[in-house]
């Protein structure tokens, strides 16, 4: 498990924000290692992986030894890797009901958001959306940095009106809401 899923789901709220549909994996890239970036200043443990080469290069960019379009780069080459394939697909290997974006990788180098990503983005729950996939994102790095080890347990506490899904079905739980 790695926090990959919290950085993509805040760069794609980040930029459907922006009424964006397509966006390519350079784009995609800087506010996505962004995220990484941040939150290895608070936590350096963002995967229960012991090596990440991606993670790496964040650490490398927090200590300026890369500039930004090296990071951006280094994201492109490793940071996609599974996340993108990984973000529509629940803890038990079912996808999810909504999709929020089409991978376009192979043809385009890039991702088509959806409609119903680019509604949620910009309808009522657009300014909590990033606050909770955050506060997730907390609470799954000081787990891992208490060495806590599976969260579970805590669910229902942190949940509330997600009925305990994780934080990649956010997003979808509140598409049906909004039906």
């Amino acid at each position: 498990m790695a926090s990959y899923k919290f950085a993509l789901g805040q760069a794609l709220l980040e930029l459907a924000a922006r009424q964006q549909t397509f966006v390519p994996l350079p784009e995609l890239a800087v506010p996505y290692a962004a995220g990484l970036c941040e939150h290895l200043q608070v936590e350096d443990r963002q995967s229960t992986s012991a090596q990440s080469q991606f993670l790496d290069a964040c650490r490398s960019r927090n200590r300026g030894d890369l500039d930004a379009a090296q990071l951006a780069e280094a994201a492109v080459r490793l940071g996609f890797a599974d996340v993108i394939d990984a973000f529509h697909v629940s803890r038990g290997g079912q996808p999810t009901p909504t999709r929020f974006f089409v991978d376009e990788r192979a043809s385009r180098q890039g991702i088509t958001l959806t409609d119903r990503l680019l509604e949620l983005a910009n309808g009522q729950q657009a300014k909590v959306l990033p606050l909770e996939v955050d506060a997730r994102w907390n609470l799954v790095q000081l787990s891992w940095g208490l060495r806590l080890g599976p969260i579970t347990g805590v669910r229902d506490a942190v949940s509330g009106h997600q009925d305990g899904r994780s934080a990649e079905l956010l997003i979808s739980r509140s598409c049906r809401r909004r039906r």
